[in-house]
Parts: C-alpha cells; structure tokens; sequence
C-alpha cells in the first residue's frame, strides 16, 4: 500500500533558512548595542569580541544587521505574504474544481447504473472509499455497478463526462501556469494527469476506447493504481497540498 509522502524539509527550507537568518540579524543587533546585557552576559563568560577599532566593527556589525531585517521585512511584505495568499487562493479553487469534476462525473455514473436518485448521492461518493464500495456493490443485470457503468457507455454520457474532463483539465493547467511548484514529482504528476483527462475526453464508443475509458477512471475514482496497488489517501488531492 503505497503511504503519503512527507515534503516538509523541501517545501520550507527557503522558509527555514529565511528564519535563521532573521534570528542572527536579530541576535547581531542585540548584542551591538551600546548597553547590552546580552553582551555582557557573554563577556561574563569570556566570549567578548576584541579587536582594534572596535567600536567601528560593532557599528559595521549593527548596520549589516539591521539591513538585513529590513530587507527580510520587505521580502515578506512584499512577495512571501502576497505570493502565499496567491497560492492559497489558487489551490482551493483547484480542490473545488477538482471535487466538482468527480461529482459531475459520478451524476453520470450513477444513471449509467440505473440510479435513479443521482444528484443526492453523488456528493457522498466523491470520497475515493465510499466509491469503491458503492460501484463494487452488487447490480442485478451486470454483476456489480461498475459493469453495469460500463455497458451504458453512450454517445450522450460520454459528451457529458468529457465536458467535466475537459473543464477540470483547463482549471489544472490555469493552476500549473499560476504556482511556482515546491514539489517537482508533484508538478510532474499533475502535467501527467492534464494529459490522461485530454485522453479520456476523446473516448469513443468502440471497445478498446471504453476498456481504456474504464481502466482510468476506476483508477482515478478509487485510488487503486495497476502498478502500485490500492492507495489509502486521494492522490490528486495530496498533489494538491505539495505544490
């Protein structure tokens, strides 16, 4: 079972160093101060900064410090907080769009298996479980639901699906051209995936066309990966998070 991957000390090592260096500025200028405890506490302790000219050191020091954290400031101001509530923004619409696909597409799915309340449970089997579960039930014509999908492939449902894949797919690129990804795999994956619902969107209703049309969407709806095997956590949504 493949397990979510943790990209902590990549996304935020420009984070991190931002901070040391915030808190060494910081620590320069309390200590160039003309009365510091804090340098007294380390002369206390033999730690003193001796040199010729010091006092033209320490206020070099002092200086360097303090436009450093005007500049770390201004950094923040300026890009991080802007560029952070873009990035905000932009990936909350991608996780509405992308659960407004799904529910758009398990309408369709539902009256392919002879639902006949579709839109009231559609919401609820937007979770990749509850999915699995209902369209493995069994369906009294086919086996089980998802056969029962397949076998009422038509052109009418397949114009339907093929416009969520479509919109889904351009709200995907729009997000892409949008964010400076964290995650290069992440970026790698969700490119990928652009190109599988451009795929999907052109399914047509022969064999081979439908096989595959099934195969992907079982995968994309269930999180079972051929290769890899049933994942416990919705792929696309965790993407999502590592950009």
């Amino acid at each position: 079972m493949r397990k979510r991957r943790n990209n902590f000390l990549p996304n935020h090592l420009l984070d991190l160093s931002l901070l040391f260096l915030a808190l060494s500025s910081a620590a320069v200028i309390s200590l160039s101060l003309e009365h510091s405890a804090a340098r007294d506490w380390f002369c206390s302790l033999n730690l003193c900064f001796t040199a010729t000219h010091y006092s033209q050191w320490n206020e070099l020091f002092y200086s360097l410090a303090v436009g450093t954290l005007v500049s770390l400031i201004f950094y923040l101001v300026v890009v991080r907080l802007p560029d952070h509530r873009n990035r905000k923004i932009v990936k909350s619409v991608l996780r509405l769009r992308y659960h407004q696909f799904k529910e758009d597409c398990i309408i369709n799915f539902l009256e392919m298996a002879g639902e006949l309340d579709a839109f009231s449970q559609a919401q609820e089997l937007v979770d990749f479980r509850k999915f699995r579960t209902y369209f493995k039930g069994k369906h009294p014509t086919y086996g089980d639901k998802w056969y029962a999908v397949l076998n009422n492939i038509n052109d009418y449902r397949l114009a339907q699906i093929s416009n969520a894949l479509l919109q889904f797919r351009h709200e995907l690129e729009f997000a892409l051209l949008k964010l400076q990804a964290n995650d290069e795999e992440a970026l790698a994956v969700l490119r990928h995936l652009g190109h599988v619902l451009n795929d999907l969107s052109r399914t047509q209703t022969e064999y081979e066309s439908e096989k595959y049309f099934g195969r992907q969407m079982w995968s994309l709806f269930t999180e079972f990966d051929l290769t890899t095997g049933q994942r416990d956590f919705d792929l696309v949504e965790d993407l999502i998070d590592r950009l």
